[in-house]
């Protein structure tokens, strides 16, 4: 299958989790979207480099870590970083959930919000205007960017070519599922050509690929256990991911200790010892986790994680 041509200013580049892809809108005022993991963030800076002589934006289409991880590094660099005005206010708080990040487990360096954008807002980014669109869901403040005139669409986690992006029933409630299905269709109404995703590929049928995952978003609506389930396997996914096997009672011990597991049990009326065997067995029977001498570790593509980006404070802890 070939790729689907880009204008020639904009730059892409399928990345491995626990990165999301790179977009970059080149012109007078170069944008990236999304800066990746941020045990990654010199990598991503220099693969940025590799095309432009400088960022001047990044974009955030939402806060979570594979997103908002090189911030700090560009930031620092001199880019201003543009979000939506829920994250933006929250950051400016302090607020301990910021970017979910201690819930998550997941480390995020420090940033602030320089631009602060929502629904309608218009941004000129790279050599082309982009309208903002507020499609929450996946996070509370997630942003996509719409260029009507080559009906290009980039949506962050909403949807790709193989997905849909999971929804936190366990922290923000099984109603963030109908959220998440509002702007499901609103993307889809868009009628985009071309959809760039968050991550995988490049998206050259946006209808059907919006079309499967509003089906995926109405049978979670439909069945909590499958929306908790869903959720739960890509969080521990990713923290294997970026932690790297762990023996079987590590795991189990991790798992114990945090508190999205706890949650999840309770949505689905489990107790914690039943709902991480259940968990941790169903992964593995699919494939989706290996057991191999006693360690278990994600099947999926990723690059590893320098295990110093665990020294990083939590949100909580922000200077």
């Amino acid at each position: 299958m070939s790729t689907p041509t880009l204008p020639r200013d904009l730059h892409w580049v399928q990345r491995p989790f626990p990165n999301a892809n790179l977009l970059l809108l080149r012109g007078s005022e170069t944008a990236l979207v999304d800066s990746g993991f941020g045990a990654h963030a010199e990598a991503t800076e220099l693969l940025a480099a590799e095309t432009v002589p400088r960022v001047d934006w990044v974009v955030n289409t939402h806060w979570h870590s594979d997103h908002v991880g090189g911030n700090a590094l560009f930031q620092h660099r001199g880019a201003g970083i543009v979000g939506s005005h829920l994250d933006a206010t929250e950051l400016d708080r302090r607020n301990p959930g910021c970017c979910v990040a201690e819930y998550l487990d997941q480390p995020v360096p420090a940033y602030t919000v320089d631009r602060r954008v929502g629904d309608a807002d218009r941004l000129l980014l790279g050599e082309r205007e982009w309208e903002v669109l507020a499609i929450p869901g996946h996070t509370a403040g997630h942003l996509a960017l719409w260029d009507r005139d080559d009906q290009l669409l980039v949506v962050g986690d909403t949807v790709s070519s193989y997905d849909v992006g999971w929804v936190n029933v366990m922290l923000d409630g099984v109603g963030a599922i109908d959220t998440a299905l509002e702007s499901a269709h609103r993307l889809r109404a868009c009628d985009a050509r071309l959809i760039l995703p968050g991550h995988g590929p490049l998206v050259d049928r946006p209808g059907p690929a919006i079309d499967k995952a509003i089906e995926r978003l109405e049978r979670q609506r439909d069945n909590v256990d499958l929306a908790v389930d869903y959720g739960a396997k890509r969080i521990l996914g990713f923290a294997l991911m970026i932690r790297g096997a762990m023996t079987t009672s590590e795991l189990d011990a991790y798992l114990h200790d945090r508190h999205w597991v706890g949650d999840a049990a309770a949505l689905v009326n489990l107790d914690v010892d039943d709902f991480v065997r259940s968990l941790v067995d169903s992964m593995l029977a699919s494939g989706a986790l290996l057991l191999d001498h006693g360690r278990i570790s994600t099947a999926a593509e990723h690059e590893a994680a320098d295990p110093a980006i665990f020294d990083l404070p939590f949100p909580r802890d922000w200077n």
